[in-house]
């Protein structure tokens, strides 16, 4: 199926970290009051049973993250959960952290959201890539 998103006023975008918090069931996190220290692994409420936080590596090489999707395709994923690796080490969202403007939320391919420093390099690179994404109605997939 094809989406005519130029002809039918789809803009592109980058996901919010709000958005990314309700996907992965993360009822707790806010991106106008987080702070760096906020970050949290996605499958991180897949641990919540046990008495772990957010802040719990549950997806591993051995074990595929339920949200592998939103990282799949970055720099030594599979390490980490996701099913396809890629190039780059994660992509910007479009929010930056409550307590400082020069640092902005990011998914890495470590399978979690955190703050980023806009300049950072990782071995040499840049640190962050993009990820736009479409929103699309499910009333207009037939």
């Amino acid at each position: 199926y094809r989406i005519p998103y130029e002809t039918d006023g789809y803009k592109a975008r980058f996901i919010t970290t709000d958005e990314i918090a309700r996907i992965t069931g993360n009822t707790t996190f806010n991106s106008v009051t987080s702070g760096e220290g906020d970050w949290f692994y996605l499958d991180g409420g897949t641990s919540a049973s046990t008495g772990a936080t957010w802040q719990t590596q549950i997806a591993t090489s051995t074990q595929d993250s339920a949200f592998a999707w939103l990282f799949n395709y970055t720099d030594v994923c599979r390490n980490y959960g996701c099913t396809i690796n890629g190039g780059g080490y994660g992509y910007w969202t479009s929010d930056a952290t409550a307590n400082t403007t020069r640092v902005a939320w990011r998914v890495s391919s470590d399978g979690k959201l955190s703050g980023g420093d806009a300049f950072l390099t990782y071995h040499g690179t840049y640190y962050g890539g993009i990820r736009p994404v479409i929103t699309v109605l499910k009333s207009t997939l037939n």
